[in-house]
């Protein structure tokens, strides 16, 4: 005869059998990509300083994405890093002006930002998600927290990244140039496109 205790714990035993799998499965189905050293990534930033329009461009930038294809809110993780020595506005003299005086790349070369996506929409297809993403962004030597928006394109086997977002300058304590060479304003507006690849290729 099976009473009502034998009845709760079948049922509990089928809960966690459930939970387990559906656990496995969500495992099963992220996978990590790296940034596509042979693709063009862009990092770039614009300043519209009054009398002085001034853009920097690098394409030194590594990190990864965790994405799960059937939750990409489930186990997501975001790390980048850019190498600020390399941003380049098209004039050797500014550069450098940048590099030693403002950005002080002999400390803080890099900037890092780690993040997870907390909320996202459909596109047109199934492939195309617009995201919000939440992390911290370490500039400068000053960690901060941002909201960022962006767009995750999924292409067979690899994902296309593409963001813009405001970094204010002060927040980061670096002073704002106004030197003759390197006029910025105190906001850079932020544009970022990445490719990824599976991290086993």
């Amino acid at each position: 005869m099976v009473n009502d205790q034998t009845l709760y714990a079948g049922e509990n035993l089928k809960k966690t059998v459930l939970l387990v799998c559906l656990l496995f499965t969500s495992v099963a189905l992220s996978a990590d990509y790296q940034v596509n050293k042979d693709r063009e990534n862009q990092v770039i930033f614009n300043s519209d300083a009054p009398g002085a329009k001034i853009q920097g461009i690098t394409d030194a930038i590594d990190g990864y994405v965790s994405w799960n294809d059937q939750n990409p809110l489930a186990q997501s993780e975001l790390y980048f890093e850019v190498d600020l020595n390399t941003l380049d506005t098209g004039n050797k003299i500014r550069n450098r002006q940048m590099w030693e005086s403002f950005l002080e790349t002999d400390k803080y070369r890099y900037a890092f930002f780690r993040g997870v996506i907390q909320a996202l929409d459909t596109l047109i297809t199934d492939r195309s998600y617009r995201v919000t993403i939440n992390g911290m962004l370490n500039v400068h030597g000053v960690e901060r927290p941002y909201k960022i928006e962006g767009i995750v394109n999924k292409e067979s086997d690899a994902l296309q990244v593409e963001s813009f977002f405001e970094l204010v300058l002060p927040e980061h304590k670096i002073t704002v140039p106004r030197i003759l060479f390197i006029k910025l304003s105190p906001i850079l507006q932020i544009e970022i496109t990445l490719f990824l690849k599976p991290q086993s290729q």
